[in-house]
């Protein structure tokens, strides 16, 4: 009987402690979903249009880009930027659906790869690489089409926030 005592004082001697040492915490909820929480917006133009742009800002960011997302808006985009020029390679792993990439260096488009389509089940060593054919300060992934419709072409001059 001494022994169930000493147990359950303990037991609440540790439940005491924990609650006591995470009491001013706040839950941390993780989004599965990277669509689920809203993202500041910067507005980058393009030839005549413009493009409200979520910037791929960290290494997390880049490495994921638009993949595991179901869709995105029209006339919206991710703009990946690079400190210095450097070749480029791009892959549509995890990818919902097709893009156009637009590859930017220097102020101007210098490449673009239209309709790139999304590769469920491909497995990652098979999945199309899409590389740029020179050094770039920035790329723009944008819904498939939006290169087409809106008139862009290499060349265009884009205005990056």
């Amino acid at each position: 009987m001494k022994s169930f005592l000493a147990v359950t004082v303990i037991a609440a001697l540790i439940l005491a402690v924990v609650v006591f040492a995470f009491r001013n915490q706040a839950p941390r909820f993780v989004s599965v979903n990277p669509t689920e929480t809203p993202v500041p917006k910067k507005t980058l133009k393009i030839g005549e249009s413009e493009v409200k742009v979520e910037i791929a800002d960290s290494t997390e960011k880049m490495r994921l880009g638009l993949g595991e997302r179901n869709s995105l808006a029209d006339r919206e985009g991710m703009l990946f930027l690079y400190n210095i020029k450097r070749p480029a390679v791009f892959w549509m792993k995890g990818m919902r659906f097709p893009l156009d990439i637009i590859w930017i260096a220097d102020g101007k488009v210098v490449q673009i790869d239209k309709q790139a389509p999304h590769e469920p089940g491909v497995a990652d060593p098979d999945l199309k690489r899409y590389i740029s054919n020179e050094p770039v300060d920035a790329v723009l992934e944008v819904n498939a089409g939006f290169a087409e419709k809106n008139g862009i072409k290499v060349g265009d001059p884009v205005v990056i926030p």
